[in-house]
């Protein structure tokens, strides 16, 4: 009776047993597969944590390189203010003596 049912229905049991194997089996890759996702996202977000890095790095040696420029440029230009502050002071100094001589050979202006 077993035997007979078994004949009969056959086909269906094996549908039977053969969807369950495959439920089971895609189930299983599922649950790889959203593994490896999220590997996946994670060497991503890896990848673009170092990208932003390198990136970053680029940037601060660029700045540097740019503060140090403009700190030798700022070098010379205060040179150059130094000497100009010279060389006006020597001009202020010698005009006026030449305006304390005008002033003692021909007086001052408000005493005219």
């Amino acid at each position: 009776m077993f035997i007979d049912f078994l004949l009969k229905h056959w086909e269906t049991i094996v549908q039977m047993v053969g969807a369950a194997f495959l439920f089971l089996l895609g189930r299983k890759s599922r649950k790889v597969t959203d593994k490896e996702a999220e590997f996946l996202a994670y060497m991503k977000k890896l990848e673009t944590y170092e990208l932003e890095f390198s990136l970053k790095t680029e940037m601060l040696e660029s700045l540097k390189k740019d503060y140090e420029s403009r700190y030798v440029m700022m070098e010379k230009n205060l040179a150059k203010a130094v000497t100009q502050n010279h060389k006006l002071e020597s001009i202020i100094k010698s005009l006026e003596n030449t305006i304390s001589q005008y002033e003692q050979k021909f007086g001052t202006l408000e005493s005219t």
